[in-house]
């Protein structure tokens, strides 16, 4: 059952900045009351080879609206949050990025080669940490055709939930599709609906999520 869709658009200013976008749009009367609409944006740049992020936001409207800014501030490693207009700063360790420029992060870092991942993540006003592992090789079908892809799992310790990732090589790492499961069972997958890169400076892409 559909229940959402999600495009991403990653751009770059003229000041060596990037811009991160991400918008999902519930789907269905399920997708309705599991929320509304979300807005996130992240703009980073590029410090010895790493992504060094230097604002987010993240936009909920619905039942539930909420809305969270984070603004990093690397000379003096610490993240100030503000969520719902109540501030508070917190020390961050180098290479912290935030939850929707991990993704970058992480196609970066098979691109470069890495087969096991870890990211400090600032979250929530907390630093959580992200751990993904390259576990094999396997075949996709996407509107683009079969694709090759490599299957990345974010390890979760002892959690009873887990996430799998299908990155595809041929598109930069791009994920093509992304699972969730608990205690073993499939419960929501996200797949690859087009994918487009216009120039070196812009690129976009698009999914839909479901309910198993």
């Amino acid at each position: 059952m559909l229940i959402g869709a999600n495009s991403q658009r990653l751009r770059k200013d003229s000041d060596a900045t990037y811009v991160f976008q991400s918008n999902s749009e519930p789907k269905g009367l399920l997708g309705r009351l599991v929320g509304g609409a979300i807005r996130e944006s992240s703009s980073w740049r590029w410090n010895e080879g790493h992504i060094r992020p230097l604002k987010y936001s993240y936009r909920r409207s619905g039942h539930r609206p909420r809305n969270v800014s984070l603004r990093f501030d690397w000379e003096r490693q610490r993240v100030t949050n503000t969520i719902d207009q109540d501030p508070w700063t917190m020390t961050i360790e180098p290479r912290t990025v935030d939850k929707l420029s991990v993704q970058l992060a992480l196609m970066a870092d098979l691109a470069a080669g890495r087969t096991e991942m870890s990211y400090p993540i600032a979250d929530g006003g907390q630093l959580k940490r992200y751990e993904f592992e390259v576990t094999g090789n396997e075949s996709v079908e996407t509107p683009h055709g079969l694709l090759s892809t490599l299957r990345v799992v974010r390890k979760r310790g002892n959690s009873k939930r887990h996430t799998v990732l299908w990155c595809a090589p041929e598109l930069g790492y791009l994920p093509v599709r992304v699972a969730q499961y608990r205690d073993g069972e499939e419960y929501l997958r996200m797949e690859l609906r087009n994918a487009s890169a216009p120039d070196s400076a812009d690129a976009a892409s698009a999914s839909d999520a479901a309910a198993r």
